[in-house]
C-alpha cells in the first residue's frame, strides 16, 4: 500500500476534479523524494510518512507517521513540486545548516 487513510480520503475527493488526475503522481513522487533524501540505504514503508499538499501551491510537506522507522531525525520536512507537460518533479529541501542528521542504524 502506498497511501495512508488520510492520504486516500485527499486523493478521493481531488480525483472529482479532472484538473487535478496529477495528484496521486505526485503524493508518490513526493514519498520518493522523501526516502531518497533520507538514506536509500535503509528500507522504511511509505505509510511511515504522509504527503501534506495544496495542489495551487509547489510545495509539500512531509509528516512522520512512524518516526522510529525513518532514519533521519525530525517531524516535517518540506519540499517543492512541478509540473512539467506530462511529467512531475518533486525535491525535498534543506538548508546548509539544517540539523537532520542520519539516526544509527
Amino acid at each position: 500500500m502506498l497511501f495512508t487513510q488520510r492520504e486516500l480520503a485527499v486523493l478521493d475527493r481531488l480525483a472529482l476534479e479532472k484538473r487535478f488526475n496529477f495528484i496521486p503522481t505526485l503524493a508518490f513522487s513526493a514519498k520518493e523524494a522523501f526516502y531518497k533524501f533520507c538514506s536509500p540505504e535503509k528500507y522504511f514503508d511509505f505509510l511511515d510518512v504522509e504527503i501534506e499538499f495544496n495542489s495551487h501551491i509547489p510545495i509539500f510537506r512531509v509528516r512522520l507517521v512512524n518516526p522510529k522507522n525513518v532514519p533521519v531525525t525530525g517531524e516535517i520536512f518540506y519540499g517543492r513540486w512541478g509540473r512539467f507537460r506530462d511529467h512531475v518533479l518533486t525535491v525535498i529541501c534543506c538548508s546548509a545548516n539544517a540539523t537532520y542528521v542520519s539516526k544509527p542504524l
